[in-house]
């Protein structure tokens, strides 16, 4: 359910969260936008448990693309800074929630 607000932040606050990519990344406030809508879709998947597996095992992969391309480069550059650590392991902790809730979710039977 986190993810529906997260997703909405993205659209609410699209100037700071395209703020948050690297600066040589193009079209940041499109990736922005992009971000939110799968946090919206993603989130109202899994709560209407349609797909809810594919969409936590996506969410899941994303959010671990977010920390190994986005939150590690920001921690080596400010080893002793605790802001980037801790932006660092919530999006950690989030795809490690993600994931447990993929694995735990029954799969869909094909008939």
């Amino acid at each position: 359910m986190a993810f529906v607000p997260f997703g909405i932040q993205h659209f609410v606050y699209a100037q700071f969260a395209a703020g948050l990519g690297p600066p040589w990344f193009p079209g940041r406030p499109l990736w922005a936008y992009l971000t939110g809508a799968v946090f919206l879709v993603a989130g109202a998947t899994i709560f209407l448990e349609k797909k809810a597996r594919m969409a936590a095992t996506l969410l899941g992969t994303m959010l671990l693309l977010f920390f190994a391309l986005l939150d590690i480069p920001r921690i080596t550059v400010q080893l002793h800074d605790p802001g980037p650590w801790t932006s660092g392991f919530d999006v950690l902790a989030l795809c490690g929630g993600a994931l447990v809730l993929a694995n735990t979710l029954p799969r869909e039977n094909r008939e």
